[in-house]
């Protein structure tokens, strides 16, 4: 709509504002509440209107008050946080004409229960999961979804859940933060006292005492994972407005596994009798005649181009992009999740007979550690849109992820130097899971240069901007990025990215280095060469560095880079750790919401 158009239709003063979500879609029915200041007072206006199926209200500024100059937007909604995700004071006088002001709120998070696994789901972060013990006496698969609400606070050792959300009748569930064998101890030492004056019924059933379903957690680790994540989530309720800290709780809900629906995907594929966009059809008929023509000779003999077809036939041979290989590789990095703790599912994990070692997205002796960096996050945020990105692009030569398309060139789909080594030496060596994706990712990209061999490092480079865009495109948050295009950063910056980390130990810290931060030898000329992601924080003495860190202090820390990810970066002082750091990227976990599988 151009100005002309909007004089016609607002006045000088009416502004249009449109409240929408973390991925941009409209936010229905929300209560708008300007916190509006002018030259010499401040107040607070409720608009009269909620916003329509486009998340819009409008607001005349002369019908309430002269002389307002700016103001901040907050809502009220039972499903979101009130206060917006960035917080700032708008200016009048740059919405006059009916100029749409657009603000975005995150959504509040919801625990979601099915008798096995509690979920913790909301649109900035991925689904949370913990293991908890199976509800006694019912059926989880077969019951009914019914919503509850439970109240966060610090320092508790069980949470009741209620029946509404104003918490005034309690239901008959009540999550307790401890294991199932410390609560049933506690449970008969309780009973026991009780027995001295009445009789009770036996200590089999005392998991419903008083008629209250007890919650609990299967392990320590998931106990002590839960505990953290609820006070990030009362740090994030207090500074976003929901100052009640009370959210929904659902029982019953069908709670997805990401790793089962991974899994599955890599069953069907196996399934399928089709050939690859990345091979030759004729790769198998070919391979056969040229042993036929090579047996009957001998390198004494007079053969034109022996050596080539001696070479071809180890191409063949060594293919990197056979289906059975992709198929064993995707089912060792979904196996390894599992055991790393990074997922908890129900499935059946396949028995790996021989490993080999490629758990995570390793660029090899390429350039492309950008894609590497962004992959990794999706193979650990979002295990089924991965697996089936590999899979699509496999048999298809395209993906969709959310809004991110991947299409390589044809001449990345036949690479021109890249055959399977048949030594252990993993730097000289990019797997065929790997070239489709990382390789696949980055020539998607190009303009001009097509990537269709593994040494072609100009058009494997990935700047800044582009990693951001991949990870908005997958509806991922960026909540901090302080990359430089000069020399490194200092060490006021290194503690905003530790501080960040601390805040949302979900989040992901993709670091732009000079590469020799990972070496022992020091290097004299820095420069930017190669993108990482943390797996713990910069440490000294086994603690989070903090501001009161001495530039001396020796560095520790593990990062995520050619496949490992528990790389350890060789100890550095502080000052010299800096000169290797050109900032970071600090990015929320790659979206979900329960029950969407894209």
């Amino acid at each position: 709509m151009s100005n002309r158009e909007n004089t016609q239709e607002y006045s000088k003063d009416m502004l249009r504002i449109q409240i929408v979500d973390s991925n941009g879609k409209p936010i229905p029915n929300a209560e708008v509440v300007l916190l509006v200041m002018g030259q010499k007072v401040g107040q607070k206006i409720a608009l009269p209107n909620k916003t329509n199926f486009q998340g819009e209200t409008l607001f005349n500024i002369q019908e309430h008050i002269k002389n307002i100059n700016r103001f901040e937007i907050t809502i009220n909604h039972p499903d979101y946080y009130s206060y917006p995700i960035n917080r700032n004071r708008k200016i009048c006088r740059s919405y006059k004409y009916g100029h749409l002001c657009v603000e975005s709120f995150a959504k509040i998070p919801t625990f979601y229960f099915n008798g096995k696994m509690l979920n913790v789901s909301h649109y900035s972060n991925p689904t949370k999961t913990y293991a908890l013990k199976t509800l006694l006496n019912q059926d989880s698969n077969n019951q009914t979804q019914k919503e509850y609400y439970i109240q966060l606070q610090s320092n508790q050792k069980s949470f009741n859940i209620y029946k509404d959300g104003n918490l005034t009748q309690e239901s008959e569930y009540a999550l307790s933060l401890e294991t199932a064998t410390q609560t049933k101890s506690n449970q008969i030492q309780h009973t026991q006292q009780i027995r001295q004056t009445q009789d009770l019924q036996p200590e089999s059933t005392l998991s419903q005492s008083n008629t209250t379903m007890i919650l609990n957690f299967d392990s320590k680790e998931n106990l002590e994972q839960f505990t953290k994540d609820i006070q990030e989530i009362i740090i994030k309720d207090k500074k976003k407005g929901n100052t009640k800290l009370v959210h929904r709780f659902v029982v019953g809900a069908n709670v997805p596994d990401l790793v089962a629906k991974a899994l599955q995907y890599i069953d069907e594929f196996e399934k399928r009798e089709n050939k690859g966009v990345f091979s030759d059809e004729n790769l198998e008929k070919e391979s056969s005649q040229i042993r036929k023509v090579i047996s009957n000779l001998n390198k004494s003999q007079k053969f034109k181009g022996w050596r080539e077809q001696v070479y071809k036939l180890q191409q063949y041979d060594n293919a990197i992009f056979k289906k059975q290989d992709i198929v064993s590789l995707l089912r060792e990095r979904i196996a390894n999740l599992v055991t790393t703790k990074r997922h908890t599912t129900n499935a059946t994990l396949p028995i790996i007979n021989n490993p080999t070692k490629l758990y995570y997205p390793d660029q090899g002796p390429t350039s492309l550690c950008g894609p590497a960096a962004f992959f990794y996050c999706l193979l650990v945020d979002r295990p089924d849109l991965c697996i089936k990105c590999v899979i699509d692009l496999w048999e298809k030569g395209e993906a969709q992820i959310k809004n991110l398309r991947i299409k390589p060139s044809e001449s990345c789909k036949t690479p021109k130097s890249l055959m399977r080594k048949e030594y252990d030496d993993w730097a000289d060596y990019i797997n065929g899971v790997d070239w489709i994706t990382l390789a696949g990712l980055r020539d998607s990209e190009n303009m001009i240069l097509d990537y269709d061999e593994e040494n072609d490092q100009v058009a494997g480079i990935t700047l800044e901007k582009k990693i951001k865009q991949w990870f908005l495109k997958v509806d991922a948050s960026i909540l901090y990025s302080n990359v430089t295009y000069g020399f490194h950063i200092d060490k006021d910056k290194l503690l905003r990215l530790v501080a960040y980390k601390q805040q949302h130990p979900q989040s992901h810290i993709i670091a732009l280095i000079n590469a020799g931060l990972l070496f022992e030898k020091e290097t004299f000329f820095k420069f930017k060469s190669h993108w990482i992601v943390w797996n713990t924080i910069p440490q000294s003495n086994g603690k989070d560095i903090d501001s009161h860190i001495r530039d001396n202090v020796t560095i520790t820390q593990n990062a995520i880079t050619w496949g490992y990810d528990n790389y350890k970066v060789p100890h550095r002082e502080l000052q010299q750790y800096l000169s290797y750091n050109f900032g970071s990227l600090v990015i929320l976990p790659i979206s979900y919401e329960l029950g969407e599988y894209e």
